[in-house]
């Protein structure tokens, strides 16, 4: 149902009835269309379109009043956020909530053709008193066309050997972090990795917010915390570090972690050197050495007291590769670099060894499978 051109958007005559939330969930459904973005109640939108933010003028609502009216009946019966319920479990409101509302989101959109599909997404909307004014909303779309690693072949993303690198190395137990900004498609790149878990494996999956499916496996278990947020009481909160610290008490094969940015990648980290290898994270950084450097200080803080050789030891027999991935001004997404993490760590200065095995050049994807170590090049069934 969904349109892919790169003009910007115009809404047609099937993308205009309804209230300012049914407009802005058809806006959304567009393929070519990512995020969302509310500011104001009525100076239109933000959207992100082939990768550029556009503003689409005249989609808004009179004030407070219709804006909550128009959510709650719209789109808040889609929503799946977890930690926003009274003492009865009952999904509280977000115009009885304050500083923050936020969740997976999935809606389905049926147009004047009667077309369907089915918008998977996570909301994040600022509440008062952190604005003053309008709630701050903020949706990222998930990918529906990106869902095979076949599928990134044909965008661009990645080459066949990339491709067929990453489907040994989950097949192997290869333990992985996906590394980018935000935006890069590392989620996105993780579930696609999934499809080739095994079915009876048992996957064990944490996040603040539910993002990941494995569908193709039939024993997973998915675990979504409660974070801290201004108001909430302090015996409420369930941190995704105490989540993940559950992981080795429940006899999986391998643990997910939906994205470490705190104290969690230190139980990730165990998990993944106790029995769980081929475990995989998301991470927040613009290298792999700085991926590195990031988990270690995080790693640092949730044990204080430890020398930089002990964590950076435990780190690099923990993690087997980081796959950095980037995207340019037009949307655009593509494998920057496949980094192999040895166990070498410097004595002298704690620096963690490592090597690429993939690097994206303005020539292409080129291939330095013969850096990589002969255990790995070995367990992969490279040799």
């Amino acid at each position: 149902m969904t349109s892919t051109s790169s003009e910007p958007y115009i809404a047609g005559s099937d993308e205009v009835y309804g209230g300012g939330w049914r407009k802005l969930m058809m806006i959304l459904a567009r393929d070519d269309v990512s995020e969302l973005k509310v500011n104001k109640y009525q100076d239109g939108v933000f959207v992100v379109q082939n990768g550029k933010n556009t503003l689409v003028p005249k989609v808004g609502w009179g004030g407070e009043a219709g804006f909550f009216n128009d959510f709650e009946q719209t789109v808040f019966p889609s929503m799946h956020a977890s930690g926003f319920e009274d003492d009865k479990g009952k999904p509280l409101r977000p115009r009885h909530l304050r500083y923050l509302y936020e969740g997976a989101l999935i809606y389905a959109v049926t147009n004047s053709h009667n077309e369907r599909t089915t918008i998977h997404a996570r909301l994040h909307m600022v509440l008062k008193p952190t604005v003053d004014d309008c709630p701050a909303v903020t949706i990222a779309k998930r990918s529906e066309s990106l869902t095979t690693l076949q599928s990134m072949i044909d965008n661009g993303t990645m080459n066949r050997d990339i491709a067929d690198f990453l489907r040994r190395a989950i097949i192997t137990k290869q333990t992985i972090v996906f590394s980018a900004g935000s935006g890069c498609g590392k989620t996105t790149m993780l579930r696609a990795c999934g499809k080739y878990f095994d079915p009876m494996e048992r996957v064990l999956v944490a996040e603040d917010s539910p993002e990941l499916t494995f569908d193709n496996v039939k024993d997973v278990v998915y675990m979504q915390s409660t974070p801290w947020r201004p108001g909430l009481d302090a015996n409420q909160v369930v941190s995704l570090a105490y989540i993940v610290s559950l992981f080795n008490r429940q006899r999986g094969t391998r643990c997910i972690v939906g994205e470490c940015r705190s104290k969690e990648i230190h139980g990730f980290l165990q998990a993944a050197n106790s029995g769980m290898p081929g475990s995989a994270t998301t991470f927040h950084a613009n290298s792999p050495q700085e991926c590195l450097d990031r988990i270690s200080m995080l790693d640092s803080e949730a044990e204080p007291g430890r020398d930089i050789q002990t964590i950076n030891k435990a780190i690099a027999y923990a993690i087997d590769f980081i796959v950095q991935l980037a995207r340019d001004d037009q949307g655009h997404h593509w494998v920057e670099t496949i980094t192999e993490v040895s166990n070498i760590v410097s004595k002298d200065t704690g620096i963690i060894a490592t090597s690429d095995i993939f690097k994206h050049t303005s020539y292409g994807f080129e291939n330095h499978l013969d850096a990589m170590s002969d255990t790995k090049r070995r367990a992969m069934g490279y040799m």
